[in-house]
């Protein structure tokens, strides 16, 4: 899912809110989202932007953008895509499909998947050639949801852990993409407050992320 940088905003100093280290920004998340999707000639901007907009108080993050905008603006373009698909592509080290990182090929998957290709329908996304798991499309998503409770089921029931099992066989990796991994799972965490609430009247949100 192709992110335009422009939408990230000309001017890239941080609001307020941004300082606080809250983003609701749903340019600003699918951006994110862009820097860990198949990099091409874009890529490198969009990390700059991305970085220069992000709060501050998530230094690792920004940190690891801005390592990723100048290794792609002063390397190969080529030699980033072969990295990248050696990684997380053709028989990846880690995939960036997340419900595989919590329920492998199980039914449980399978349920979460189909209510997620829901969700992005609801919000006018599309997955595109990819899964709807896949990472990217998920930062994007989460941009988009406005109910907390979803925002919350998303991040603490689904992208936090799953983070937290993808960056294990990245740990020995120096590419950019796996310090973003790393610093994002925290960055998610801060972003969006865990929910507690019961689902009392059943209605369409994420509430199968809850079970």
């Amino acid at each position: 899912m192709k992110s335009d940088v422009s939408q990230v905003g000309d001017d890239t100093r941080r609001g307020p809110a941004e300082d606080a280290g809250t983003v609701r920004d749903p340019a600003l998340w699918a951006a994110l989202g862009r820097c860990l999707d198949y990099p091409d000639e874009t890529t490198a901007a969009t990390a700059r932007a991305v970085a220069a907009a992000w709060p501050a108080a998530d230094a690792p993050l920004v940190t690891a953008l801005d390592r990723l905008a100048r290794g792609l603006a002063s390397g190969s373009i080529e030699v980033a895509e072969e990295r990248y698909t050696w990684l997380f592509d053709l028989k990846p080290v880690c995939t960036l499909n997340v419900t595989h990182h919590l329920f492998g090929e199980n039914y449980d998957r399978g349920a979460v998947m189909a209510e997620l290709n829901g969700e992005l329908a609801r919000h006018g996304l599309a997955a595109g050639g990819e899964l709807p798991d896949y990472l990217p499309t998920l930062l994007t998503l989460l941009g988009r949801l406005a109910d907390e409770v979803d925002r919350g089921l998303l991040v603490h029931s689904l992208l936090v852990p799953a983070l937290s099992a993808m960056v294990a066989p990245l740990e020995s990796s120096n590419a950019p993409w796996a310090d973003i991994l790393r610093a994002l799972g925290p960055v998610l965490a801060r972003n969006v407050p865990a929910t507690s609430e019961t689902v009392v009247v059943p209605r369409k949100r994420l509430e199968v992320l809850a079970c």
